[in-house]
């Protein structure tokens, strides 16, 4: 319940991407031609979704953050 509201404020904020849940784990994925441009929407995401949780008290296992690039060659 909480992602779910987590997410829709951060896609008002980063329109270009769309979040995805999976029971504990938070993601943003964002399709584009141009790896500098969706590297920077993809961090405005995550900074933003750790401003919206530390604004609530909580935080996410920082550890177990990663990122991952998919190409089509």
């Amino acid at each position: 319940m909480f992602t779910s509201g987590l997410i829709k404020l951060v896609e008002v904020y980063c329109s270009d991407a769309e979040g995805l849940c999976m029971v504990d784990n938070l993601g943003w994925e964002l399709t584009g031609s141009d790896v500098n441009h969706v590297v920077s929407i993809l961090a405005r995401c995550a900074a933003r979704s750790i401003e919206l949780v530390g604004s609530r008290g909580l935080q996410f296992h920082m550890a177990e953050t990663e990122a991952a690039q998919f190409t089509h060659r």
